[in-house]
């Protein structure tokens, strides 16, 4: 008897292990270790080794972009197009902030669980995809900023919108490596702060104002 007991209670562990790694089949091994073994501070563990098995591929996509090591296909922007092109893309960047804030303030933290209390595997892994899915629009946003071909009098406008979304990418691919420091081996009691910066490059906002401005003189002109 003891015996048929114990093999129905592994067989029971089996099918709740089971289940317990069904939303997590494509991640990594780490990440499916953390999830059954709850190690101290598995939330945020979790956190980070789940935005490397989703985020780590779309990120060396923007540093290849960056370098300029692959191409698109060509989009014309018209004299006439320009300006609702520019504004367009200037409004999806301030989503982008937006949407970056509200997940780094509001839903993994939610995801982690009050203080004193366990964080929830699932909502960490929806945190994750949010994330993820965050960066892959933010590469498809400069690809689409860096293969525009812009009337010659909008170019420098155009070059200086290159990079924007790429800045908030730089502080995304920082927060697996900074949850991996904080929270490895003994980390000390009290509040950790996470302190990543949405900014633009020192003078931007000064040099795109003046190009603006020179732009509009130069369409004034022809």
């Amino acid at each position: 008897m003891a015996e048929v007991l114990g093999r129905a209670g592994a067989v029971a562990r089996e099918r709740f292990r089971a289940r317990m790694l069904e939303p997590f089949l494509k991640a990594s091994y780490l990440t499916q270790q953390i999830v059954l073994d709850r190690p101290d501070y598995w939330e945020y563990k979790l956190t980070a080794s789940l935005l490397h098995d989703l985020s780590d591929h779309i990120l060396i996509r923007w540093k290849n972009l960056e370098r300029g090591l692959y191409t698109r296909p060509s989009i014309i922007v018209t004299r006439d197009d320009f300006m609702p092109w520019h504004s367009a893309h200037f409004g999806e960047m301030i989503r982008f902030s937006r949407a970056f804030e509200g997940l780094m303030n509001e839903v993994f933290a939610v995801s982690w669980g009050k203080s004193g209390e366990p964080g929830n595997e699932i909502e960490i892994l929806r945190a994750c995809t949010l994330y993820a899915d965050l960066a892959e629009q933010l590469v498809l946003w400069e690809e689409k900023i860096r293969f525009s071909v812009v009337p010659d009098f909008y170019e420098e406008i155009r070059e200086l919108m290159e990079g924007l979304g790429g800045r908030i990418l730089d502080q995304m691919a920082m927060l697996p490596s900074k949850l991996s420091e904080l929270f490895s081996g003994e980390p000390e009691a009290g509040v950790h702060l996470l302190d990543l910066v949405l900014d633009t490059p020192d003078g931007w906002v000064e040099k795109h104002a003046s190009a603006l401005r020179r732009a509009q003189r130069a369409v004034l002109d022809q």
